[in-house]
């Protein structure tokens, strides 16, 4: 058991793991290629739940946008076991919060089923 890694009420489950934005956002912040923003977006397609994290390139960033998504979706399934489509975005793309910033849209119609 990893324990609690954040706020219970940010949490989503996606697949029966127990995603914390907070694990996601230390993946952010380690790499320099990105701008430290990003949002995730559960949704669910045909009957599966689905996680994609946006996320915003750096603005010295010189590699592909595929690269750094795979780079990035490899990170991720390793620290949570959770695959995710990973979207990079623009810098200055994501909405910016000048208090907590809101990182989870939880898009599904039934979040408990």
């Amino acid at each position: 058991m990893r324990g609690v890694h954040g706020r219970l009420d940010d949490m989503l489950i996606i697949k029966g793991v127990n995603i914390f934005p907070s694990d996601i956002e230390s993946l952010v912040r380690s790499d320099h290629d990105q701008t430290g923003e990003y949002r995730l977006v559960a949704d669910r397609v045909d009957h599966l739940d689905r996680l994609t994290v946006e996320l915003e390139r750096g603005h010295g960033f010189d590699g592909t946008e595929d690269d750094l998504a795979e780079r990035f979706g490899r990170r991720l399934k390793a620290l949570t076991g959770v695959s995710a489509v990973v979207s990079v975005l623009p810098p200055g793309s994501l909405p910016r919060a000048t208090h907590k910033a809101k990182r989870v849209e939880d898009r599904r119609d039934n979040v408990w089923t």
